[in-house]
């Protein structure tokens, strides 16, 4: 599956790579452009920006790309600048582009510290999460933000391809949003959640102690197996970051190993839903 953000992606990554050696300010001059472009250009994430089609014309021209090579990026520029589903609503951009990525993802590795993972939220405890958060959000913002998230959830089971891999911190099934009725809605959908095929659901109890991300509120580690690249999403109020770096990718899995390694198993983690949902 293919995003306007999973070709911006890819665009960015190969004009990365037909630059190779040459220095930014090189190209710049060459284009009559400045270096910064070049950098935006290069640039998949937050901060970057898709050349126009002039621009790209002349840059694959001093690429030397053939014209079989050339048409094709070509293609994927006017890919790239297609609206999102997302685009109608009041999302942030970044997490727009988070959605887009998580949709075409291969495998989805998660950790939530405090929240229920997003693709098993229930409608009533996303409205909940999304109202007390958004703090200078209308009604109908509120709304929009919870069918995004529905809209998300539905994408992947009709595609039914990421494999999901989630650690939840004993936190998120203990704190309690919305009623007790909403909590204790919630805390079933997880159960039958934890059943499907493609999820790998634990829970990081308290007892653990200390742990490697003890410091983090949550992030995400988003594979996109035939388009060759991996991606880490943390997000937070005040903004959001796409870690691309070998070393930040590197890191952000060697904690989910050890998180993973430190949760309960299957079978525990449906004991202690069970165990929570009980004393609600």
């Amino acid at each position: 599956m293919t995003t306007p953000t999973v070709n911006r992606w890819q665009l960015a990554r190969t004009l990365r790579e037909l630059r190779g050696d040459r220095p930014p300010a090189t190209v710049a001059k060459a284009l009559k452009t400045t270096i910064s472009s070049v950098h935006r250009w290069e640039t998949p994430g937050e901060g970057g920006a898709v050349p126009g089609p002039g621009a790209l014309e002349r840059l694959l021209d001093f690429y030397a790309v053939s014209e079989e090579g050339k048409e094709r990026l070509l293609q994927l520029r006017r890919d790239a600048r297609k609206s999102a589903w997302w685009s109608p609503y009041h999302v942030d951009r970044s997490y727009g582009m988070f959605v887009d990525l998580e949709a075409a993802a291969t495998s989805i590795e998660s950790y939530e510290n405090t929240l229920v993972t997003g693709h098993a939220q229930t409608e009533e405890y996303a409205r909940a999460v999304i109202r007390a958060t958004s703090i200078d959000s209308t009604d109908d913002e509120v709304e929009e933000e919870v069918q995004v998230r529905l809209a998300r959830q539905q994408a992947w089971r009709e595609r039914h391809v990421a494999r999901l891999g989630i650690v939840m911190g004993e936190a998120a099934i203990r704190q309690r949003v919305g009623s007790r009725g909403v909590m204790r809605g919630q805390l079933k959908r997880l159960i039958e959640f934890s059943t499907d095929p493609k999820v790998d659901l634990q829970i990081l109890p308290f007892r653990v102690g200390e742990h490697a991300a003890i410091h983090a509120s949550g992030f995400v580690i988003l594979t996109l197996g035939n388009d060759g690249f991996t991606t880490v999403y943390t997000a937070s109020q005040t903004g959001s970051l796409f870690l691309d770096d070998r070393n930040d990718i590197e890191m952000h899995a060697t904690i989910f190993n050890k998180l993973r390694i430190a949760a309960l198993g299957t079978g525990a983690t449906r004991a202690l839903l069970a165990e929570a949902a009980s004393d609600l």
